[in-house]
């Protein structure tokens, strides 16, 4: 809460102030199409932001520019509120009456406060003198007005920045206080009939409170600068409280009113930082922080604080500079002296090649070394090199630059880009980026083949070109061919290799075997023992199996990435069936191995006819009846009656019928057999004694 002090110049001071950087009001407008239509359906005319207190909720609001804060200053704003979490539901209308307060009872009201002097600031750029802001034709006056008229919706925002009072009075703040704990809300403020000047603002009921922060300070001769980050704190304040103090403890407030910073819409002249500089002597230490002030008129707590000292900006003296070419270690020898040594803590080499601009060579070095060695990279030339010295302070002093000549002393860097195309005759053509050094004489070409990578030189002398053509074996089973190269300058300096180039050989070759080692056998699956192809490009295997006396093989299953013991289940099979198994690799190029062995496989049956749940009934003319259950193996049943002590064939039927009925019946005992499909017959099946 800004309190008066009565002080007339303090406030003359303000409104003359450039605080128009109200970055919260104003927000990032995408580019839009010249057309009227899309100007008024895309571009947003009031922002708002929110607070929650924990047991209400304050809305603060403003117009984007000055044109829409003049258009809409005696228009009623409306608030709408909806439950978001944990029961959502829709907006409903809460206040649809705040406004501007009218000028006679605002003028009463600034009279009766006079602890919120920025009642007045309002009054005055709300309602009194528009004569000097209003468009009336004068050009030579024009653009004075339209900055006047700016400055008045900028302080007006200002003020209700800093005082709820004057906020509330300039019908830009709302408090909820009809607040659920733990509930989401959503509010959107906006002007009835005008779909532009509207805005939206979701709150959530957990608070989190934002402590400003010093980014950085500076330490300058008899001045100390502070930064804070603008990105950062621009959501949460618009103005600020500078403090100081000497012993960390007793801070004192550096400024009266809240401490806004003037920006340019020029983006060349915009910066990421707030800055404060405080004018003070040298050598003294103090501490500083900041505190925030936000759109609702409360200060945060302080930041935590940074101490800075103004010190002396007097450079030392330069150090004086000599060099010479050490050729044995193939490098400059820089040596450095300092006639008053005790002045300097630190030194640093630079280093300039040619016409280019200097660059650091060096670590930072103590002040105890006097003799730098450098080798520098391929260039044969006027070198120039400097020191630079710091004392305790941090002032830097730069020597007079030494001139010397530089040698050839570095390698040329590695050949780049290799890369290669290949042929069904063999013939593999590598080829790599031409160096940027201008001194490369030629080049050595390395292959290997394999996993071990032991490469051999295939250019016996220098080859001079870009690419070489290289003939390899295509019926070899060796997958990849491996290749690095050398680059050499004037100098015979041998550059690094290059990175490995990895080339597929010509692939005419199909992958060794894979074959299916063994197996076993139920009447219900068939497990396969799996050998796969020892060559490394196998994509694939593909298992194969067809019945006999079928003669096409169906493809049951492809597998990818087998394991080194693999098996394979197969359960889609029949009982008393003879399957016929093999297994094929395939590679990258498609190529099929050969069929090396084909597994006969005969699935047994289950042959115990008592599971078949036999039973007799008797029908309604007196005669039995027979049932069973059906299975696939069943070809068909037998029925055999005992007369004179021998078993007699009464008669046969199919198995699927499941049930055979008698046409005569004199209480003999009565036997079954079952016929399986490939021909068998079961034990009998005595059904009755």
């Amino acid at each position: 809460m800004i309190k008066t002090t009565g002080n007339k110049k303090k406030w003359t001071t303000l409104v003359n102030a450039v605080m128009f950087s109200l970055t919260l009001w104003t927000p990032i407008q995408a580019q839009v199409a010249l057309d009227t239509a899309a100007i008024l359906s895309n571009v947003q005319t009031i922002s708002l932001v929110s607070k929650h207190y924990g047991d209400s909720i304050a809305l603060r609001w403003a117009p984007v520019d000055a044109d829409t804060w003049y258009k809409y200053l005696h228009r009623p704003y409306l608030i709408a509120r909806r439950e978001v979490a944990p029961n959502p539901g829709n907006y409903e209308v809460i206040s649809d009456s705040i406004r501007l307060m009218p000028e006679a009872t605002l003028e009463q009201l600034a009279s009766a406060l006079p602890d919120h002097p920025l009642l007045v600031v309002l009054l005055n750029n709300a309602y009194r003198d528009w004569e000097n802001s209003l468009y009336d034709g004068d050009i030579s006056t024009m653009m004075e007005k339209a900055s006047n008229f700016s400055n008045r919706w900028s302080l007006t925002l200002f003020a209700a920045d800093s005082d709820p009072v004057v906020a509330n009075a300039a019908g830009l703040r709302y408090v909820d206080e009809q607040v659920k704990k733990g509930v989401t809300y959503a509010y959107k403020v906006f002007i009835p009939d005008t779909y532009m000047a509207s805005d939206h603002k979701v709150v959530h009921p957990n608070i989190r409170k934002f402590i400003p922060m010093i980014y950085q300070g500076f330490e300058r001769d008899s001045a100390l600068v502070i930064q804070w980050q603008k990105i950062m704190h621009d959501a949460h304040y618009t103005a600020y409280y500078i403090e100081r103090a000497e012993d960390n403890k007793n801070f004192k407030r550096l400024n009266e009113t809240p401490y806004v910073q003037a920006f340019s819409n020029d983006p060349q002249l915009q910066s990421s930082f707030y800055t404060y500089t405080d004018r003070v002597a040298n050598g003294k230490t103090y501490q500083y922080r900041i505190v925030g002030l936000d759109a609702f008129g409360d200060e945060s707590k302080p930041s935590a604080t940074v101490t800075l000292k103004a010190r002396d900006l007097e450079p030392p003296l330069k150090p004086l500079v000599s060099t010479k070419v050490d050729s044995l270690k193939r490098g400059v020898v820089i040596h450095w002296t300092h006639t008053e040594p005790k002045d300097v803590k630190k030194y640093m080499v630079w280093y300039s090649e040619g016409g280019k601009a200097a660059v650091a060579i060096s670590k930072i070095l103590p002040a105890t070394d006097s003799i730098f060695f450098h080798q520098p990279e391929d260039f044969n030339g006027m070198g120039r090199y400097s020191v630079a010295c710091t004392d305790a302070n941090g002032n830097v002093s730069i020597s007079d630059e030494s001139l010397i000549r530089i040698p050839d002393f570095s390698p040329p860097a590695a050949p780049i880009h290799l890369e290669a195309t290949t042929d069904s005759t063999g013939l593999i053509r590598v080829r790599w980026d031409e160096a940027t050094e201008k001194d490369i004489i030629g080049y050595f070409v390395y292959a290997a083949d394999g996993d071990t990578r032991h490469f051999h030189r295939l250019t016996p002398k220098l080859y001079p070109f870009r690419q070489y053509t290289d003939t390899v074996d295509i019926y070899s089973l060796t997958e990849m061919r491996y290749y690095t190269v050398v680059a050499v300058d004037d100098a015979m300096n041998y550059s690094m290799h290059s990175d490995t180039l990895e080339v597929a050989r010509p692939d005419v070759m199909p992958p060794s075997p894979a074959w299916i080692q063994s197996y076993e056998v139920s009447d219900t699956a068939v497990v396969l023992h799996l050998i796969q192809s020892s060559s490394r490009d196998v994509r694939m295997h593909s298992l194969l199996r067809k019945t006999v006396p079928d003669t096409n093989w169906t493809l049951i299953d492809t597998l990818f990435n087998l394991s080194p013991d693999p098996t394979y289940t197969d359960a889609n099979v029949v009982q008393g069936k003879t399957y016929v198994y093999t297994l094929v690799a395939s590679d990258e190029k498609g190529l099929t191995s050969k069929v090396i062995s084909e597994k006969h496989i005969l699935i047994p049956m289950s042959r115990n006819p008592a599971q078949l749940g036999w039973s007799m009934e008797k029908d309604t003319t007196g005669l039995p009846v027979i049932r069973w259950q059906a299975t696939d193996m069943i070809q068909g049943v037998q029925v055999y009656l005992k007369k004179d002590n021998h078993w007699s064939l009464v008669g046969e039927t199919e198995g699927a019928t499941m049930q055979y009925r008698l046409n005569t019946y004199n209480a003999e005992p009565v036997m079954a057999k079952v016929v399986y499909t490939d021909g068998s017959k079961s034990k009998s099946i005595l059904l009755t004694q």
